[in-house]
Order: structure tokens, then sequence, then C-alpha cells
């Protein structure tokens, strides 16, 4: 079933869980109507232990500034557990980021993730070759695109990058994980992954057997 089509299976959950879920769907839905739901509550309401929640289309900005709102007058709460299937690296990178991280949190004790898919229909995916796996980066993350999935970011090396001829002196840090949204502009990590080559330029991409964590966060945020 289509996320968006499960939502309203879902009022008909009476569990604690649910109409929490139903809340936090009902406050994005002021600002579209383009908002599903994924994971275990689609599966199973009855069973199910978190809430998946996932928004399409233009108006995921404003969505993400609401979640920001809803944040600071205590509705939701930092995210301090230890994930679905993380690595220590994304557990130290959560710790670092939880304060600010909206996207993933607690609403009344229960856990809650947010996928931000500025998209409402598939596209045709980007030719790519894989030059490298295991590749190891440090430097500064830029923003790109930081709370949306795919996460983009530029990543300035501290040190170039050589592939063949070519020289890089930075790349772009490309995700489709919730746990890599949302790091701060300035902040320095050392990222590990799959090197990829498009269109001209590379992206280092963390998803499978690889990680993001931080160095040291950007002066403003300490």
């Amino acid at each position: 079933m289509s996320p968006l089509a499960i939502v309203s299976r879902l009022r008909a959950c009476d569990r604690t869980l649910c109409r929490k879920a139903r809340d936090l769907v009902d406050a994005i839905m002021g600002y579209t109507d383009l908002v599903g739901v994924t994971g275990g509550l689609a599966y199973n309401p009855y069973k199910a232990s978190d809430i998946d929640i996932v928004v399409y289309g233009s108006r995921v900005d404003r969505v993400y500034q609401l979640l920001v709102e809803l944040r600071r007058e205590g509705v939701t709460a930092p995210y301090r557990g230890a994930g679905h299937g993380w690595s220590s690296s994304d557990i130290e990178l959560n710790t670092a980021l939880n304060k600010e991280r909206v996207l993933i949190g607690y609403i009344d004790g229960f856990e809650y993730n947010v996928k931000l898919v500025p998209c409402t229909k598939p596209a045709p995916c980007i030719p790519f070759r894989t030059v490298k796996a295991g590749v190891k980066a440090r430097g500064v993350v830029k923003r790109v695109s930081p709370y949306t999935v795919p996460a983009v970011y530029r990543l300035e090396l501290y040190k170039p990058l050589t592939l063949g001829t070519k020289s890089y002196t930075w790349v772009y840090l490309f995700s489709y994980r919730l746990r890599y949204t949302e790091i701060p502009e300035g902040m320095a990590v050392e990222a590990k992954g799959v090197l990829e080559e498009f269109e001209g330029l590379v992206r280092l991409v963390p998803d499978h057997s690889g990680y993001v964590k931080p160095l040291y966060r950007p002066s403003s945020s300490q």
C-alpha cells in the first residue's frame, strides 16, 4: 500500500502509539497532505514500537521548521537511543547532534522518525560508476540539502583526493540514511564509504559498511 493511504487506516487503531502518530501526522497536514506512514505502523500497528513518517513534495522545508518549533515547545524530545542497526560511529554522531536534531526524537516517550522527500513522482536515476570501496576522507561539511532524503553535503577535504589524473579538493557526501541527515554547517567529520563518480563529480556514500563520525563541532554550536 502507499504510505499516504495507510494514514487513514491508522485512524482505526486505538493504541497510544497510534494516537501519538496521528497527532504528529495531523500537525504536518497543516502544511501538506502528502504525509505517509511506513515501518511497523504500516504493517501491523498493534505490534509497532515506533513511529515512521514520510513527507513528500515541495513543502518539506516548512515541515522541517514545524519540527523545530515542536522541539522548542517541548512537544518532542531529543533521541538518545542506539538506533536500528547503528554502529558505534552512528551513535557517536547522534550524541553530537541530538540536541538540535529534530527528524529523529521522542514524542511522549515514543521514538519517531520523519523522512522528508522533496519529490512526488519517480525520476530516472543518474548513471554512476563505483570507483572504490572503503574510502576514508576527512573534511568540513558544507550544506547542500541536509534535511532531505537523500541528504547531500559538500565535504571540503583536508587533503586532496587523487583519482587517476584528477585531484579533488571536495566531494559530495551523499546518503539515503536518516541517521546522516542534519549534520550542521562547519562540522569536521571523518567519513568512510563507497566512492562513486557521476557526471564528472564524485560522491562518498557511507550507507553500506561505512560511517560518518564527528571530529569537532562548529564553534557557534559549542
